[in-house]
């Protein structure tokens, strides 16, 4: 049984997955900043999805049945508020919109996904994974619930539950890009290196897998492991900048750890990395037209 490691993500205005607080065993307090460069230039995947954005995408994704004292276009209409809210990062407002909607809708899974996300989104991941819970309650075949879930465990470093949900939703659509490169995230930090790589090059070219591949050594310390994927993706697609940079990167941060030992035998822990870039975030809501 694999142990889990813990860590949190922040998720990110971009569509890929974000990680706030990540792995990163073995570095000395300097090198730290210099590894936040790296990790946001060194990442290939951009198809990876939990997107938390909001969009005008909310018509087409009402629940399946009218709540009481609310029609569905009201509902509509009001989760579509709460997303302009939540893209423009006001987040306790869409928070306060999405409570209030939800007290009128509380069969609504789309109003508890939202309000899930939303207060994920904020650091309550305890409120969060429980209306996100309810949502897969109410709807367990839907990729983006389950994968937002998967997030949610992911953030408390519960590695082995997130990749139970991830591989639930692979159950349901087993070529969905966004899941299997979630799968192979969290099989990745967990060890699997062998299976992550088999994942990832499900949906994308040996040099970018690899760069990814690198990309998780890199967040568990393994500075070696990560040049050396590095060098292989650069062997087999000279066009990736990201994993250039990266090498550089890391070079020097092993140059300054081999000039001070003392900093370089600091005991591993778990370090603040936002600013980080990696392949997770939180979905849009906007689903596959095969899972709708």
């Amino acid at each position: 049984m694999r142990s889990p490691v813990p860590f949190s993500l922040l998720i990110s205005d971009h569509q890929v997955f974000a990680p706030r607080y990540l792995p990163m065993f073995g570095f000395p307090v300097s090198a730290r900043a210099e590894i936040r460069f790296l990790c946001s230039a060194s990442l290939v995947v951009t198809t990876i999805c939990l997107a938390m954005s909001g969009c005008g995408q909310t018509r087409g994704h009402l629940a399946k049945s009218q709540s009481k004292g609310i029609s569905s276009e009201e509902r509509a209409l009001r989760l579509e508020v709460a997303r302009v809210h939540e893209q423009e990062g006001r987040y306790d407002k869409a928070e306060r919109a999405l409570e209030d909607l939800q007290t009128q809708s509380p069969d609504s899974a789309e109003v508890l996904h939202r309000l899930g996300v939303v207060m994920v989104r904020q650091g309550q991941i305890e409120e969060g994974m429980d209306n996100l819970l309810q949502a897969v309650a109410l709807d367990n075949q839907n990729l983006l619930y389950l994968n937002d879930l998967g997030y949610a465990y992911l953030t408390i470093g519960d590695l082995e539950a997130a990749e139970g949900i991830f591989r639930d939703a692979l159950q349901i659509s087993a070529k969905d890009p966004r899941t299997t490169n979630n799968l192979a995230l969290a099989v990745g930090y967990q060890g699997d290196i062998t299976e992550a790589f088999m994942l990832f090059r499900r949906n994308m070219s040996e040099g970018e897998a690899l760069a990814n591949i690198a990309y998780i050594h890199t967040q568990r310390g393994e500075l070696d492991e990560a040049l050396a994927r590095y060098s292989e993706a650069l062997d087999r697609d000279p066009t990736l900048k990201n994993a250039a940079d990266a090498m550089i990167q890391i070079s020097s941060i092993q140059k300054r750890m081999d000039q001070n030992p003392t900093q370089s035998k600091i005991a591993r822990q778990t370090t603040d990395s936002e600013g980080f870039q990696s392949p997770i975030e939180l979905t849009n809501g906007v689903q596959p037209e095969s899972t709708r």
